[in-house]
């Protein structure tokens, strides 16, 4: 007997396809639930992501988890309670995650579940830490100056020491 595959579980199929796509091609992806914000912080949300080179998508949680069934962040799961949103960071994962902390601190209703950065899965805690960095440029020119201070002690010091010594020897 010849089995047909119902055109909704072929529609579905491709949703699950494509939100593997998505959470293997980005760079960050977030959990936010976002009941309660209405069409217009909706539409601002989307912008801002949006600049910042993310986008927001509402897929049904089931769906979700049979996308992350045969991942490596199969304990996303455990968030996809409630109606949430996914968004999705492709350019800059810091920045992706800040623009998401700015917006749930102006409105309540949105709020930061869980995440996937730089491949593993995080929780909202981790997140808000994350939010909070400064971008990648500070961070590392803060690490040039620490790492800058003591070479310039060791070298003022040197030049004391041989100006020294110079004038010994006179």
């Amino acid at each position: 007997m010849h089995k047909t595959i119902r055109p909704a579980m072929v529609e579905k199929q491709k949703i699950i396809n494509q939100i593997h796509d998505q959470i293997t091609k980005a760079k960050t992806t977030i959990v936010v639930q976002y009941q309660g914000l209405d069409v217009s912080l909706l539409s601002e949300l989307r912008h801002e992501l949006k600049q910042a080179g993310a986008q927001i998508k509402v897929y049904k949680n089931n769906l979700v988890g049979l996308a992350l069934k045969d991942s490596d962040f199969k304990d996303l799961d455990q968030s996809l309670i409630g109606p949430n949103a996914f968004v999705f960071g492709f350019e800059n994962d810091l920045n992706t995650a800040k623009v998401l902390a700015n917006f749930a601190k102006k409105n309540k209703l949105l709020k930061l579940k869980a995440g996937i950065f730089e491949n593993k899965v995080i929780d909202q805690n981790q997140l808000l830490v994350i939010a909070s960095l400064p971008p990648k440029e500070i961070l590392l020119s803060m690490l040039l100056s620490a790492l800058q201070g003591p070479i310039q002690k060791l070298a003022a010091t040197i030049e004391a020491v041989a100006k020294s010594k110079d004038t010994t020897i006179k």
